[in-house]
């Protein structure tokens, strides 16, 4: 069979019709008949059979039709490869990354790369790990970026940031006022859980594990985004990267660090054979930038918490030099966090 056997055939499939399918590609109905006719020739078996005024597939039909999508998807990859390679010139960088980093590392990276670039252009992905490694294999993209990606034959890693696991839960719910909370106390609470799929999953259950820490949890997430939500709506205590847990309304949630800290890469991933371009190198120091940018955040926060937490309280006895100030309402007892 010929590309313009399966273009039709795939066009009656989508339409149900000769005339439809026609009409979708252009031509005139007689001439669709007489290919969708060759077709059927070609392939020495019925594709479709007259059923209530419109063409349904045979089984055989519907068998090949499963073909004609993988074929019409790798026409779809070699179009991108085609535009890529015409738009280098002009500068046009394809970029995917996780959804933990699309929702303020990687804007933030691209603002400060367009002021140094404006004329650049951008497509950007939304993946798992798992979706970028074959996408920079296949050259799909031009840079992908992920939290700690395991080595892969063909792809190069740089490291251009680093962040931290942090704990969430709406306000109120966990009875402490530190800004930290241990490995030990978080086993009293109802956890929501990250698979073991994710790297910070794998890197939070190994520990718990070391510990030998029985932990309480009866929802367990692939996504951290969506263990920030199930946390703001009181649905237990999360874990996830910093950047998920900065992200959204920072009343809605309240964050402590985790004791013992448990840290992460950002790294790129670019193919290993071909030179990243200069727009790439550009993209890779502009997340570094955005990644410490965050991280400085995400002090400052802890950092005003802790000054909030010490500043005198309104009607309190003033202080006599040489003595120190008195409350006047008795200190409320703090529950005690264990660290490990």
């Amino acid at each position: 069979m010929r590309l313009r056997h399966l273009e039709v055939f795939r066009a009656v499939m989508l339409t149900g019709s000769l005339t439809a399918a026609a009409r979708m590609l252009g031509v005139s109905q007689p001439a669709a008949s007489r290919t969708l006719q060759h077709a059927q020739v070609s392939a020495g078996f019925k594709l479709f059979q007259l059923s209530r005024g419109r063409l349904s597939p045979t089984p055989e039909g519907q068998a090949l039709y499963a073909a004609v999508l993988k074929v019409y998807r790798r026409l779809e990859h070699a179009r991108r490869v085609a535009l890529n390679l015409r738009n280098q010139g002009v500068g046009y960088l394809r970029i995917a990354a996780t959804p933990s980093l699309s929702h303020n590392v990687v804007p933030l990276a691209l603002r400060k790369l367009r002021a140094m670039l404006p004329e650049l252009s951008c497509e950007i992905q939304v993946q798992h790990t798992s979706q970028i490694v074959p996408a920079v294999l296949a050259r799909e993209i031009d840079i992908g970026f992920a939290f700690d990606p395991a080595p892969h034959e063909g792809v190069s890693r740089q490291v251009c940031g680093e962040g931290e696991i942090v704990v969430m839960s709406a306000p109120g719910m966990l009875n402490s006022a530190e800004d930290s909370i241990g490995l030990a106390a978080l086993a009293d609470e109802q956890l929501i859980m990250l698979h073991d799929d994710t790297s910070l999953g794998y890197a939070f259950n190994r520990l718990c594990e070391e510990a030998a820490l029985k932990i309480n949890s009866s929802i367990t997430v692939q996504t951290y985004h969506m263990a920030r939500g199930l946390a703001e709506n009181r649905l237990g205590v999360a874990i996830a990267d910093q950047f998920t847990a900065l992200a959204g309304n920072p009343g809605l949630i309240e964050l402590k660090r985790l004791v013992p800290r448990i840290s992460f890469d950002i790294c790129a991933m670019h193919h290993m054979h071909y030179a990243p371009s200069t727009a790439t190198v550009k993209l890779i120091e502009c997340m570094g930038q955005a990644a410490a940018e965050l991280n400085r955040d995400l002090e400052s926060r802890f950092s005003s918490r802790a000054k909030s937490r010490a500043r005198p309280i309104r009607g309190a006895a003033p202080s006599t030099p040489g003595k120190k100030a008195r409350i006047a309402s008795a200190p409320r007892k703090r529950a005690t966090v264990s660290v490990e």
